[in-house]
């Protein structure tokens, strides 16, 4: 029998879609596995639901600690795992009973590799497609970098623990959004390969986006943009692409519109974003360099055109908002 794995879900008001996703787990096909459910604080029945599983399958291990965001529960599942093995799961996603056997299914793992297994994803449970194509097998090189910084969520990889513990590595909780891709990027530097089963797709990536809930202040956005940047140069400095960077750059811009300011204070925030902040000048090139209908307002940004894009974008983005 191949080694334990560990499998680490941050729990968070989800009552909802836990029984999904904890049923997925528990009947995997693969059964030398530890679930490690950290309930982070939750406010309805989760925190219920958790203790009700463990009590139903002794591989379930439940923590409850007091809120302190996702990054903190994987934290605490990190120093809870047991496993030779560690994967993650979202608690409300989903994996098909082969979502383990599909990362063993490829050859005798090795230390100096990740894996990465296949996902569907979809806005609903209904409409869950798979995602072709978007990783490949290979030894790490620009291109491999490039593909994972660009789907670089934790969920679908298998990581190696020894390899974890060595590099100290843990996710930054002062990352509210993307913290997940920095893991990632740091784990990489200390492997030289990657293994990808195109050929299964058994994780359920459900994307319940929210921007009502998920877009927070302008200072806030800020400093999680900062602390992304700061996370990719301590590893790859020399690598480092400003493409890495346009996800993380937008939501500053958006942040700017989602929330009820005055004109004279979005100006002031949107000339601080381009003429103050680190790479912006170069990120708003490669996004005009892009195709895209978007682009001329980013052309705006560039020639200082900031009223004309504070008159396009607090009109357009509360829409866009709004319709989600």
């Amino acid at each position: 029998m191949q080694g334990l794995i560990s499998i680490i879900v941050p729990v968070y008001n989800s009552e909802k879609t836990l029984k999904r996703c904890f049923d997925s787990l528990i009947n995997q096909d693969y059964e030398n596995i530890e679930i490690i459910l950290i309930d982070d604080g939750s406010k309805d029945k989760s925190g219920e639901i958790c203790d009700l599983y463990a009590k139903k399958d002794k591989r379930i291990k439940v923590f409850h600690q007091d809120n302190q965001g996702e990054s903190s529960a994987r934290n605490c599942g990190l120093k809870l795992a047991k496993g030779e093995w560690i994967t993650f799961a979202d608690n409300d996603d989903f994996v098909d009973k082969n979502y383990i056997s599909s990362f063993l299914s490829m050859e005798e793992l090795r230390k100096d590799t990740i894996y990465i297994t296949g996902e569907k994803e979809g806005f609903t449970d209904k409409d869950l497609k798979p995602q072709k194509n978007i990783y490949k097998s290979g030894n790490m090189d620009t291109t491999m970098l490039r593909l994972l910084n660009k789907n670089a969520s934790i969920w679908g990889k298998l990581f190696n623990k020894e390899n974890i513990e060595q590099m100290k590595l843990r996710f930054d909780t002062n990352i509210f959004y993307g913290g997940d891709k920095i893991f990632t990027m740091q784990y990489i530097t200390c492997i030289n390969r990657v293994v990808y089963n195109e050929k299964e797709y058994p994780y359920n990536y459900v994307n319940y986006f929210n921007p009502k809930k998920f877009m927070r202040s302008f200072n806030k956005e800020l400093t999680n943009y900062r602390a992304n940047i700061s996370g990719s140069e301590i590893y790859w400095k020399e690598k480092c692409e400003v493409s890495w960077f346009i996800a993380h750059f937008k939501l500053v811009l958006y942040s700017i519109f989602s929330q009820n300011t005055k004109r004279e204070d979005r100006l002031k925030q949107i000339q601080y974003l381009v003429e103050e902040e680190q790479y912006s000048k170069e990120i708003i090139k490669a996004i005009i360099a892009e195709k895209g209908k978007t682009k001329i307002f980013f052309k705006w940004l560039l020639e200082g055109k900031y009223k004309r894009v504070d008159s396009v974008f607090s009109f357009v983005i509360p829409i866009i908002i709004n319709i989600f």
